[in-house]
């Protein structure tokens, strides 16, 4: 059932709507949502997407979720707490797919969470798709011991804090990287 008719329909069935809090596929933009896109007015356009979202993620439980993707596309000025909590919400222990595609027409760089990705929220995520943010103390990203796609698109992060993150990605198969112009050298860590 797609994304917009499952949110109708839990508006009009009680038993839908207890299911619905536990959909485990959250896939999030403005087609998915069924918003009508109004010309040039990205303001109108970018409070129905984050009225929309926030209504989402605050009624969803957090349990089941096995794959989140979050799609901002064109809306540009949500502000990174709304993003933070909309993420550490979509992160829990079981998620297999995460993907977070940001666009960014202003000077604001979203920085990624890598906290969010310590101990058991992180260690069950087997892709990981991240575009338009920054990564930053990758490190703490913790033991990510299911990944076996990273996408980095866009992203600005530098070889030595990927080399930090796929260090502690001792499963992973498949690395795209896009656009990742803080990237000057990378030494793939000898596990991988």
């Amino acid at each position: 059932m797609p994304m917009r008719d499952a949110a109708q329909a839990a508006c009009v069935s009680r038993a839908f709507w207890r299911s619905w809090r536990y959909y485990p596929s959250l896939i999030l933009s403005i087609d998915s949502l069924g918003i009508e896109e109004y010309g040039s007015m990205y303001d109108k356009l970018t409070r129905d997407f984050i009225n929309r979202v926030d209504h989402i993620m605050q009624n969803h439980s957090g349990m089941g979720v096995k794959e989140f993707r979050l799609q901002t596309y064109p809306c540009s000025t949500i502000d990174p707490s709304i993003l933070d909590r909309w993420i550490q919400a979509a992160i829990t222990p079981g998620i297999k797919e995460f993907e977070l595609s940001l666009f960014e027409l202003s000077d604001i760089k979203y920085s990624f969470p890598c906290s969010l990705l310590s101990g058991e929220r992180g260690s069950s995520i087997q892709s990981l798709m991240l575009a338009g943010c920054s990564i930053r103390s990758a490190a703490q990203a913790g033991f990510m011991s299911s990944l076996t796609n990273l996408d980095l698109h866009s992203v600005d992060i530098t070889g030595e804090e990927l080399v930090c993150f796929l260090s502690n990605s001792y499963a992973l198969e498949k690395i795209s990287i896009l656009n990742c112009d803080s990237i000057i050298f990378l030494n793939i860590p000898c596990q991988l």
